[in-house]
C-alpha cells in the first residue's frame, strides 16, 4: 500500500495506471509517426515527381500546415500537453483547410487529413492526464 495526502493506494492500482498510461503513449506515438511519415512522404513525392510544383496559396497552405503538425508530433513526444493540444489545433485546421480545398467528397478529405492528427492529439493530452494522476 501507499500512502500520498492522507489517500491510502494499492500499489497494483498504480501499476495499472502506468502501465495504461505507457500503453496509450506507445499508441500516440506509433500513430503520429504513421500519419506524419504519410505526409511527409506524400508531399516529397509530389516535389519529386511533378518538379515544377505550382506554388500557389493551396499549395503554401498544405505545405505550412504539414510542416506544423510534423514538429507539433516532434513536440509531442517530448511534452504531451503543448504537442498534443498544438496536434489538435493543427489537425482542426488541416480539416478545415481539406474541407475547402476539396472538390467532391469533402467529409473523406477531412478524415483523411486532420482527423488522424487530432487522434494523436487527444492520445497525446490523455497521456499527459496519467501522468499527471500518477504524481497526485
Amino acid at each position: 500500500m501507499v500512502l500520498r495526502k492522507g489517500v491510502i493506494f494499492m500499489k497494483e492500482e498504480k501499476e495499472q495506471i502506468t502501465k495504461k498510461g505507457n500503453n496509450i503513449r506507445k499508441i500516440a506515438r506509433i500513430v503520429s509517426i504513421i500519419v506524419g511519415g504519410y505526409w511527409a512522404f506524400a508531399l516529397s513525392m509530389e516535389v519529386i515527381m511533378l518538379k515544377k510544383m505550382v506554388w500557389d496559396l493551396e499549395t503554401t497552405l498544405l505545405v505550412t500546415f504539414v510542416v506544423i503538425l510534423l514538429i507539433s508530433v516532434v513536440i509531442a513526444w517530448m511534452n504531451e500537453k503543448i504537442g498534443g493540444t498544438v496536434l489538435i489545433l493543427g489537425g482542426i485546421g488541416f480539416s478545415i483547410f481539406a474541407y475547402f480545398s476539396a472538390g467532391h467528397n469533402k467529409i473523406l478529405a477531412m478524415l483523411v487529413s486532420g482527423v488522424p492528427f487530432i487522434i494523436c492529439g487527444i492520445l497525446f493530452l490523455i497521456t499527459w492526464m496519467e501522468k499527471r494522476r500518477e504524481k497526485i
